[in-house]
C-alpha cells in the first residue's frame, strides 16, 4: 500500500511516519515496517550531498557523526542546510563558509533525486500554483550573508491543456505499439481511466502512457473533451558536465510526446525531441524543457581539455584594496582618523574590520564583551597580540584592519579555495580574474569551490573553458549577479559589488562602481 505521509517524529531512537490511511483517517506507523518512494511511486535514491531541512524543534549540531561528538551549533525547525557527506544515519552540513557540523538524520527531511517531480492530474478547472524553488542556504564570510538560486533545484509548475477520454470497457483495454491489433500490447487499463489523446483517429487513438505513447481502439474512449491540467516539471540537478561529443539524458516525465525541449544553441550542443541532449563544442548551454506552461531548465557543460602547469597566485594589492572597499565598515573619529569597531551585520553576526565574520548561529546572541573575546583570539593568531581590542581602544585602525584582512585571505580558506579549483580542474586565470574570485568568495563562501560536486552558473562557465580569458562575457556577468540576497532579501549593494567584481573579471578595471556605471535590473523588490 502506497500512501502519503507529511510528517516525522523520533521516540526512543524510533522514527514514526503520520500517514493518509484513507480521504478522511490519518494515523502513525513505525519506520520499520515502510519504504520511502518519490511522486511516480519508484524508490528514491539520496545523494551524499544535496540539501535538508530541519524537522524538530531544536537539534544539537555536533563536531561528528555521533552524541559522543560535542555541540558546535543548534539548528532550529524549518532552517535549511547543504549537506556534503552522510555517515551512519548523519549528515555534514555547510553552518557557514568553511564551518561544518553533523547533524542526526531522524531531525532532519533530506531533498531526494528523482528524475522528476512531473504531475499530471487531469482537471477541468485550471491549477493555478506557479512557482519556482529559489535558495534557502546562506553561506557568509564576510559583513554580509549572500545566498543564491543556483544551489537548489527549480519546480517550474503550471497548466497544459489537453484532449481526455474515458475508457469505456467491460474489464481492461489494451493499449498497442501502433494502431491495429497486428501490433503488440504495451499495457492496459481499468475502466473509467481518463487517457490524454496526442493524435485523434477514426478507428484508433494515440494516447500517453506510462513515459511514453500508444494506441487504444477509439470506439473505447468516450465522452472526449478538452481539459485543463496541472504539470510541475524539475530537474534534479541543474549541471551535467560532458565531454565533446558526449550526451546527456535531460527528458522529463510528464507522459507521451507532450514535452519540448530546446537549446540556447542548437548547433554547439543540439537537443533531440526525446531530450537528449549532445555536447559539440566547449561551453555552458541551457536546455529547457516546457510542458504546456510549466518549464524546467538544465545546464549542459560541455567541457574542453584541461591546462597543465596551473600557478598559484595570491592576492594582489589592488585586489586586496577593491576587496576593503567593499567591505567598508568603518567609523570616522574627529581626528579624521577611520577606525573599525566591532558590529553586527545584516544578517545578525558579529563583524569586525574589513569582513572578518563570526557566523554561527550562537553568535548572534553573543554580548559585544563576548565577540570581542573571540576576535581577540583571532587577532592573536593572525596578526599578533599587540593588535587586540581594549577597552581604551576598543577598535581597530586602517592599517591593522587591512593586516587582518590580507591574513584572512591568504592564511585562510578564500585564496587556498580558489587556487586548489583552478589547479585541481585545470583552469587558467590572470591576475585580475583571480582577484575577481577572491572577492566573489570571500562574501559567499569558500565552500562553493572545496567540492567539484557543488556546480553552479559562475563556475560552469569558467570551468566549461578551462579559462577566465575563454568564458562568455554574458555568462560571467550573469554568474556573478544570481548572488545578490541575504537572509532572503535582495540587497542593492551586493548587486552593485557582483557586478563590479564580474566587470574586474572581464576587463581588469579596479574601480569601484556602483550607480555611476550599472543599472540595476528591473523585477527585483529591493531592500
Amino acid at each position: 500500500m502506497i500512501c502519503e505521509y507529511t510528517e516525522t517524529k523520533t521516540a526512543e531512537n524510533t522514527t514514526w511516519y503520520y500517514i493518509k490511511v484513507s480521504e478522511v483517517r490519518w494515523g502513525w506507523v513505525l519506520g520499520d515496517f515502510v519504504s520511502l518512494y518519490g511522486g511516480d511511486s519508484s524508490p528514491q535514491t539520496e545523494p551524499s550531498s544535496g540539501r535538508l531541512t530541519v524537522i524538530a524543534t531544536s537539534v544539537n549540531v555536533r563536531s561528528g557523526a555521533g552524541t559522543n561528538y560535542g555541540k558546535v551549533a543548534m539548528a532550529n525547525k524549518n532552517s535549511v542546510y547543504e549537506y556534503v557527506d552522510k555517515k551512519d544515519g548523519w549528515y555534514k552540513i555547510v553552518l557557514s563558509a568553511g564551518k561544518y557540523g553533523w547533524i542526526r538524520g531522524d531531525f532532519v527531511s533530506v531533498e531526494k533525486t528523482a528524475s522528476t517531480t512531473a504531475s499530471t492530474t487531469a482537471s477541468t478547472t485550471a491549477s493555478t500554483t506557479a512557482s519556482t524553488t529559489a535558495s534557502t542556504t546562506a553561506s557568509t564570510t564576510a559583513s554580509t550573508t549572500t545566498t543564491t538560486a543556483d544551489l537548489s533545484v527549480a519546480v517550474a509548475a503550471g497548466t497544459r491543456s489537453v484532449l481526455v477520454g474515458t475508457v469505456n470497457v467491460s474489464g481492461t483495454l489494451n493499449v498497442r505499439k501502433g494502431a491495429g491489433t497486428n501490433y503488440p500490447t504495451v499495457g492496459s487499463v481499468k475502466k473509467g481511466s481518463q487517457l490524454v489523446i496526442i493524435e485523434k483517429g477514426s478507428k484508433w487513438h494515440k494516447v500517453e502512457y506510462g513515459s511514453g505513447s500508444g494506441y487504444v481502439m477509439a470506439k473505447y474512449l468516450i465522452d472526449i473533451k478538452t481539459v485543463t491540467q496541472s504539470v510541475a516539471l524539475s530537474y534534479a540537478t541543474g549541471y551535467y558536465y560532458v565531454e565533446p561529443g558526449q550526451s546527456v539524458n535531460l527528458a522529463r516525465s510528464v507522459g507521451g510526446s507532450t514535452v519540448s525541449y530546446t537549446s540556447s544553441d542548437s548547433g554547439k550542443c543540439p537537443v533531440s525531441g526525446k531530450g537528449i541532449a549532445t555536447g559539440m563544442s566547449p561551453g555552458l548551454y541551457s536546455i529547457t524543457a516546457k510542458c504546456g506552461n510549466s518549464s524546467a531548465v538544465a545546464c549542459v557543460v560541455v567541457l574542453a581539455p584541461p591546462n597543465n602547469d596551473i600557478k598559484e597566485l595570491h592576492v594582489s594589492e589592488k585586489g586586496a584594496e577593491f576587496i576593503s572597499i567593499w567591505e567598508g565598515g568603518g567609523t570616522v573619529l574627529p581626528t579624521g582618523e577611520t577606525v573599525y569597531y566591532p558590529y553586527k551585520d545584516v544578517s545578525g553576526f558579529w563583524t569586525v574590520g574589513y569582513g572578518h565574520a563570526k557566523t554561527t548561529t550562537a553568535s548572534k546572541s553573543w554580548s559585544e564583551s563576548k565577540a570581542i573575546s573571540e576576535f581577540n583570539k583571532d587577532i592573536e593568531e593572525l596578526i599578533g597580540s599587540e593588535y587586540i581590542l581594549t577597552s581604551e581602544k576598543p577598535y581597530l585602525t586602517e592599517e591593522t584592519a587591512k593586516m587582518l584582512l590580507n591574513a584572512d585571505l591568504n592564511l585562510g580558506d578564500y585564496v587556498k579555495s580558489v587556487n586548489e579549483w583552478a589547479s585541481r580542474n585545470g583552469v587558467l586565470l590572470n591576475q585580475v580574474q583571480f582577484d575577481a574570485l577572491v572577492s566573489f568568495c570571500y562574501n559567499v563562501g569558500p565552500y562553493l569551490w572545496e567540492k567539484d560536486s557543488s556546480k553552479f552558473y559562475l563556475k560552469s562557465a569558467i570551468i566549461a573553458h578551462r579559462s577566465g580569458s575563454a568564458a562568455d562575457p554574458a555568462q560571467i556577468i550573469e554568474g556573478f549577479c544570481r548572488y545578490h540576497k541575504s537572509s532572503g532579501k535582495s540587497y542593492k549593494g551586493l548587486w552593485y559589488r557582483r557586478r563590479n567584481e564580474a566587470e574586474l573579471f572581464l576587463t581588469g578595471d579596479y574601480e569601484i562602481d556602483r550607480e555611476n556605471k550599472f543599472t540595476l535590473p528591473s523585477g527585483i523588490s529591493w531592500s
